[in-house]
């Protein structure tokens, strides 16, 4: 028994050592959840990126369908009346 006794070191060590594997472990949860953040910001990205080109691509679509609207525009004949 002697020898883990003097193996243990003081109880400063022990405190010490027990509040460093704490800290890591406190780290790693902090870690893992800004990566989680970082995560979900990257997807909520692509998410906005899709929809900006379907607004883009749906307006250009009815700027074109205007303009031949407005340019095209068939006026009835008037019939000859002989």
């Amino acid at each position: 028994m002697g020898k883990k006794e003097a193996q243990q070191g003081p109880p400063v060590e022990q405190y010490r050592k027990q509040i460093g594997k704490s800290n890591e472990r406190r780290g790693k949860k902090d870690m893992k959840e800004v990566t989680r953040q970082a995560q979900t910001k990257k997807n909520a990205m692509g998410i906005m990126d899709i929809l900006l080109v379907l607004l883009c691509f749906s307006l250009t679509v009815g700027a074109i369908y205007g303009f031949l609207y407005y340019t095209l525009d068939v006026k009835p004949q008037q019939k000859s009346e002989l």
